[in-house]
Order: C-alpha cells, then structure tokens, then sequence
C-alpha cells in the first residue's frame, strides 16, 4: 500500500453542471480488449487462422477454426460457429503501451488524482497478455508503471511526509512483490502466474499546510488477474493443478457476481444474492462495484486458434461484465474534523480563532462513514520527530508494562492450571480406586459361583458312575454262592486227583479218569472266571 500526502492545494469545487457530466461519464462500466499478437512459435504451429477479426474500434467477430467447426457441426453441437462482441474500445496487436494507457487509464488517474477511487483488473486466458498489459518491461512500462509516473509527476513539491516519494521507489515495491508472486512454467506460458497481484495506491489529499483540513483519501487499484486455463491443455499437475483449481475458482465467483449485478440491474426480478464473500479477489472488489469507485475492465485475448473455446467464454464474460451499470456516488472532497483524545480530551489537530472561522460549523457538516475518518495530525518536522521519540519512548513502557503484567497473568494461570490438574489426578484417583475394589468383589464372587458350579458339576459325574457300576444285593449274594459251589468242587475233584496219583498199581483206563477230572477243574475255573 502506498500512501502520499501532498499540501498543494486543489483546485475548487466544480460547478452542478461539472458534477453531471462526470456523474454521466461513471455510469457504465468500461470494458476495453486489447488483442496480443502471434509469437514466432505460433506462426510455425500454425495457430493464425484468422479466428479473430477486428471490425471496427468498437466490434470484433470471433469465429471458430476450420476443423473446429467442422467437428461440431458434425456433432451437432453449435450451429453458429461466428460470435460477435462489442467492447468501449478495441486495441489491435500493433498497439503500444503508450498508447494503450492514453485510451485507457489517464481518465481513470486524473479521477483518481481529483479524489474518486479506481479499480481496474485484467481477465482472459493464460498467455494472453495480462501481466505484460499491467506491468509491462524495464524498457517499456506497462499501465502500472506509467500511472505511478502520472500521479507522482502531478505532486510537484511540498512533499511533506511520504512512504514512497517517487515512482522508482514505488516500482522497487512492485519488484518486491514480483519476487513473492508465484510464476510456474506450463506447457502454454512460460511464466504463467499462479496467483493474482493487486497494487493498491492510496493518496491523502490535505489544503494548505496553513489551514489543517482533510479534503479527502483516493485509492487507485490495478489488478492483474492470474489466467483461467484448462489443465489437459496447460498440462498441469501437483501444486500447479491445485493452483490452477483456486484460480479458476476465485474467476468463477467473479463471474458469479458480475452475473447477479447485471441480474438485479432488472427492476422486474426479484434481486439475487451477490457472492462477493466467497472468495477474498470479490472481497476487495465489493467496495468498486457497489458505487465507492469507479471499476474499469481490460480484456486480454490471444489469436491462437488452440485457445478459441477459452477466447469464446472470455468474451461472454466481457459481454455481461459491459452491461453493468456500476451506481457510482459522486462524493466531493470532505471535511474531517479534529477527534478528541479520550484521556486530554483535547483534539489532535490545534485551530486557532482564525482557521476555525474559515470553516462551517459541525453540525453543518456531513458525517463521513467508519473506513473514512481518520486521525490526523498537522505540525512541524521537529514537533513530528518529537513527538515519534515521545510516542516510542511511551510504547515501550507500555510494552513493558504489558509483558510484566502477562508474566504475571501466566504464572496465575499456570499456578491455576497445576491446581486443577492436581485436583483432576486426585479425583481420578479415587474413581479408578473405586473401580478396582467394586471389579475385585465381582470377580470374588464369580471365583465362588464357578466354584461351587465345579462341585455340582463333579457330584453329579460321580454319581452317574456309580449309577453305571451299582450291582443289586440278590445279585451279589446269588454270585457269591455260586463262587463257593464251585470252589466245593474244586476242592472235591482235586482230593479225588490226590486219591488216584496215591495209588500204587495202574488201574486201566486210570489215565482217562485223570484227564476227565483236570477238564472238569479247568471248566469250573474258567466258569468263575467268566
């Protein structure tokens, strides 16, 4: 931002019939093309296919290239492959910077100059001129540059304070600021930029150094607006992809809002919502297109019959854009008066009887808005120096105040926060205790219930093998009976064993006798064991 303060007096205020023709001279909203010529590249690749005819200074006819054309009539897609389009002036490829900025910007500096505030903005395709239309190079200046040259050459002398003095200072800040602005190569530029710059200037006009009175601040802002594209043709990827993305984004709400103005110009329709919230380039633009400034449009087309789709949607977009009828407020240069101090309660700017008799009255005066009023305060180089070194000299006491209070509102808080994260620990403590014993006595209590289910459990096992191996008494008692009958005989059979080896002589057939009695034995003794 830049700001300049300039005692000489300007001239007085215009006559009624003044105010009319410059209140007719800011209702429409200027749109001017501005066509760039064909690189040697381009000439080689074939890209002059006279896609763009320039009619008159007014008129320009765009028509599709033969193979496009054909290619959609094959489609049906469009029938008309010729678009006409009507701007404030057309500049043709053989127009230089100079006489680029005489048509186009010194009507909007001197209104600029005279206290009224400004925007002007580039819009097209990547490649298509902007940044050389605005900036231009260190051999030839663009817009840019020649408007600084304009406004400094204006304010001759009586420079009293100021951030920049001249227009070099001023292009070393622009430099600055190229150096920050993020350029890329892509497959169509290859230095597109990848994000939108906006030079602001900001001249504060006083009377006289004699008579302390405000007359007024303008702002003049030119914009140079990164270039829409289409990424399979700018082959983009990565952070340029999401670059080009925000780009085209903040450019669609731009035409969001363009659209919805030009819409609510139409008193039969129900007014529409105008987006300029959505993106922070609308943002700063807001205050131009709702009647504080003055909004001036370039457009910047390329001839290339491969950008002929995004030269159409350009040239759409400039022809709604020319249809805004911006309400500019005609607002002459007004009188601040002095603010009070709430501590003295004494005003900033010192009058004597006499400098306050020149002026009206208070009450007289028309109130100026928030963003409007200002402080100022008149005096010498000495009683300025003095009163920096005082200011300086009392700010750092009030830093130093403010860093010993906030190192003791940091220990109170700190001191505070250790008490409660104690109390936290402590509470936490107690409720994790608790848990434990209530987890610990239902643990307990399962340990029991599965205990004793173990003892049901084995009880009732035992007893089903019992159950299997129980023998009824008559059973046993009948057994053991017949266990001792055949013992009976056993022994009987074995005595009569013992009697027949005792005799001395053989009797015949004695041997068969013998086998018969040990087969007897060994069938009791095999029924027993059965």
């Amino acid at each position: 931002m830049i700001e300049a303060v300039s005692h000489e007096e300007l001239s007085e205020v215009s006559s009624p019939e003044e105010h009319q023709e410059v209140k007719e001279l800011y209702q429409l909203l200027k749109v001017y093309l501005r066509v760039r010529p064909f690189s040697k590249a381009e000439l080689e690749n074939n890209e002059n296919q006279d896609c763009l005819i320039i009619e008159n200074q007014e008129t320009v006819t765009l028509q599709a290239p033969k193979e496009l054309a054909q290619i959609k009539t094959n489609e049906k897609k469009i029938g008309q492959s010729a678009h006409q389009f009507t701007f404030t002036k057309v500049f043709g490829p053989d127009t230089t910077q100079n006489d680029f900025f005489e048509g186009t910007m010194k009507d909007i500096v001197k209104a600029y100059l005279e206290g009224r505030n400004g925007l002007v903005f580039t819009y097209g395709v990547t490649n298509a001129g902007k940044s050389f239309t605005v900036q231009g190079c260190p051999k030839d200046g663009g817009i840019l540059p020649r408007s600084l040259d304009m406004i400094f050459n204006h304010i001759k002398g009586n420079l009293k304070w100021v951030n920049v003095s001249n227009s070099e200072e001023a292009c070393k800040i622009l430099k600055i600021g190229n150096k920050n602005r993020s350029l890329a190569c892509t497959k169509m530029n290859q230095q597109s930029s990848r994000s939108h710059s906006i030079f602001s200037i900001r001249l504060l006009s006083l009377s006289d150094e004699d008579v302390p009175c405000t007359l007024g601040i303008s702002e003049l802002s030119l914009c140079d607006l990164a270039g829409s594209e289409r990424c399979h043709k700018a082959q983009t990827f990565g952070d340029r992809l999401k670059e080009a993305g925000n780009i085209n984004n903040s450019l669609l709400i731009l035409g969001k809002c363009i659209a919805a103005l030009k819409q609510n110009q139409n008193t039969k329709l129900r007014p529409t919502y105008i987006p300029f919230r959505e993106s922070k380039l609308t943002r700063l633009f807001q205050p131009f297109f709702c009647g504080k400034g003055k909004a001036c449009m370039i457009v910047n087309v390329s001839q290339c019959a491969s950008t002929y789709d995004e030269t159409l949607h350009v040239m759409k977009f400039s022809a709604v854009a020319k249809q805004v009828i911006p309400t500019f407020q005609h607002k002459l240069f007004d009188y601040f008066p002095p603010k009070y101090s709430r501590r003295e309660d004494k005003p900033t700017v010192h009058f004597d009887d006499a400098s306050i008799e020149q002026f009206p009255t208070y009450a007289n005066i028309p109130s100026s808005s928030e963003d409007e009023e200002i402080d100022i305060t008149i005096l010498s180089h000495e009683d300025l120096l003095k009163t920096t070194e005082m200011l300086k000299s009392k700010l750092i006491a009030e830093k130093q105040s403010k860093l010993l209070l906030e190192v003791e509102i940091r220990k109170e808080m700190a001191k505070a926060m250790f008490q409660q994260l104690m109390e936290t620990e402590e509470a936490w403590s107690k409720r994790l205790e608790d848990l434990k014993e209530s987890y610990e006595e239902k643990l307990e209590n399962k340990f029991v219930m599965y205990k004793d289910a173990i003892k049901k459990h084995a009880y009732t096992c035992a007893m089903d093998q019992v159950e299997e191996r129980y023998v009824p008494i008559n059973e046993f008692i009948a057994e053991q009976e017949k266990v001792q009958e055949r013992e009976m005989k056993i022994l009987e059979l074995k005595l009569k064993l013992g009697e027949q080896n005792s005799l001395p002589l053989e009797i015949p057939g004695s041997n068969s006798t013998e086998w018969n009695l040990v087969n007897k034995i060994t069938e009791i003794e095999n029924s027993e064991v059965k």
